[in-house]
């Protein structure tokens, strides 16, 4: 539905977004299903994304900088990161549901896969999401690094009835440490 590029800050307000379908990116792959991002910041306030499709992030593919608040994501699909597929940037997600997105494959992050970059999550619930195929892990959310350091911090927060072959709630890869304060997972 979107494809933005150049460095350009990109924001959505109070809006729906549906049965968006991915395009083609960097050697084939297909981005993000609603938004496909590469910029400085793509900020999301009361936005609902459903039904969207694609190899790498189901509603968003982003390799920026991406903040959500109050929004809803559900019955979105991809190889990876069910509804969100961060890379190289951070994500920040506050007062968000995500609910029954999946994994159509043997990757991770049924609701969210977030590779090198920071994530903090915040009064956000991640229900009923799945990552159940083979080898498949993170029903709730996946993090992977590869580069360096980075930190995960989730609180007051909900990672509940979500389902994976490996950690149905967080998938973790080379990563230190998660930070988890007054939540539940």
């Amino acid at each position: 539905i979107f494809y933005v590029t150049g460095g350009l800050s990109f924001r959505l307000k109070s809006l729906t977004l549906q049965n968006g379908r991915d395009s083609d990116g960097v050697f084939g792959q297909r981005l993000g299903g609603a938004i496909r991002y590469e910029g400085a910041l793509l900020a999301l306030d009361d936005v609902r994304i459903r039904d969207s499709k694609s190899e790498f992030g189901g509603a968003i593919s982003s390799d920026g900088l991406v903040t959500i608040v109050d929004s809803l994501f559900t019955r979105n699909s991809a190889s990876r990161g069910g509804a969100v597929w961060v890379t190289g940037a951070s994500l920040a997600v506050e007062d968000t549901l995500f609910t029954h997105n999946d994994v159509e494959g043997n990757s991770h992050g049924g609701a969210l896969s977030i590779r090198d970059g920071n994530v903090t999550l915040t009064r956000v619930t991640i229900a009923d999401n799945n990552a159940d195929f083979s080898g498949a892990g993170g029903g709730g959310l996946a993090v992977e690094y590869y580069s360096s350091a980075y930190d995960v911090i989730i609180t007051d927060s909900v990672i509940t009835g979500n389902s994976a072959r490996r950690a149905q709630a967080i998938f973790r890869k080379w990563l230190k440490s998660i930070s988890v304060m007054a939540s539940s997972a």
